[in-house]
């Protein structure tokens, strides 16, 4: 998808060799953490199903969408956690309403809604990654997140729109994706995903873990600069 969308962008690129390599894993942020545990730690009732919105809050991410569809969602004991820095508008008087309403809504109780409005620590990461049932994101546009290879390093369920690369991202694991800004269609996935967990759906994320491993995107890198080097080096006499 992404060699499409440069040649669209690049027509100078045709015809030029591509080399793809998809967004690795966190291992470095990995921390194997049983989900009871994990909410457990987080003071979340271990038969809630966790829809986490984590990353840093832009507004090309669509939180107010995020919480539409979790209202839409019919699946018992949901609990939506927002979790993320919060961008804030350079406009002064959004940006104190925007503080203000953040304020209460890290403080107070919000019935089944939990937010966390700034940057997760590493020491925590794995807490809250681990307490998810599935990562939901709501961005309207873009060609990729980090947070799909957040997910699939966690072996997590994400739950995104049909944009750039997200499908490629997750290829290997298995996910749930539905039309970009699309209640109804959002809703439909996350309830497939709910269904499809409580079935025993394999979560296994094996082959996705080996596929973008970050040695194979070097070794992958190598061999195609090599094997563009060589007649330039075979024709100039040097040699190897």
């Amino acid at each position: 998808k992404s060699v499409e969308m440069i040649a669209d962008l690049y027509p100078e690129a045709n015809g030029k060799k591509q080399i793809v390599c998809r967004h690795g894993p966190y291992l470095d942020d990995f921390k194997k953490i049983d989900s009871s545990v994990a909410k457990a730690k987080l003071g979340i009732n271990n038969d809630s199903f966790v829809m986490l919105n984590f990353g840093v809050q832009r507004p090309y991410k669509n939180e107010r969408f995020i919480h539409d569809v979790y209202s839409l969602v019919d699946v018992p004991k949901k609990l939506l956690f927002v979790a993320g820095k919060f961008e804030y508008p350079s406009n002064i008087f959004a940006r104190t309403i925007y503080k203000c309403r953040n304020w209460f809504r890290s403080r107070l109780a919000f019935g089944r809604r939990r937010y966390t409005y700034e940057s997760i620590s590493s020491e925590l990461l794995p807490f809250l990654i681990s307490a998810a049932d599935i990562i939901l994101l709501g961005h309207r546009h873009g060609l990729n997140s980090g947070i799909l290879a957040m997910a699939a390093t966690y072996g997590k369920v994400a739950v995104y729109p049909n944009i750039g690369c997200f499908e490629e991202a997750v290829e290997g694991c298995y996910s749930e994706k539905y039309e970009v800004s699309n209640r109804n269609s959002a809703k439909e996935a996350v309830e497939r995903a709910y269904e499809n967990i409580c079935s025993g759906v394999s979560l296994d994320n094996s082959d996705w873990l080996e596929s973008v491993s970050w040695r194979s995107h070097v070794c992958r890198i190598v061999d195609a600069v090599s094997d563009a080097r060589a007649p330039v080096l075979e024709g100039s006499g040097v040699i190897n």
